[in-house]
């Protein structure tokens, strides 16, 4: 599975972003790396965009995703997540 994941990222050393990912590799990312928010079930067709600023300690995260239109966000879920042409999308910051 780290091999298909890697195929789909790209790193520098202040950036990070991942095509298309599978709920399953994303929870192995996610299983990495505990501050990565846990994303619906149902999500599939994760993207993820990430800047990091070690001197600083900035940070931009913002995470993509798609669910079954059969498929609705609880409320807790909904707080999280605003909902995109696409999807939905969750985004953090610090800076």
């Amino acid at each position: 599975m780290r091999e298909e994941i890697c195929n789909k990222g790209t790193a520098t050393s202040m950036d990070a972003s991942f095509t298309n990912l599978k709920r399953e590799e994303y929870d192995h990312l996610r299983s990495l790396e505990d501050w990565l928010p846990l994303l619906p079930s149902r999500s599939d067709s994760i993207c993820i965009r990430y800047f990091h600023d070690s001197f600083l300690g900035d940070y931009d995260i913002t995470i993509d995703f798609r669910i079954p239109s059969n498929v609705t966000l609880d409320s807790n879920e909904s707080l999280k997540f605003e909902k995109t042409p696409s999807g939905y999308q969750y985004h953090d910051f610090a800076m």
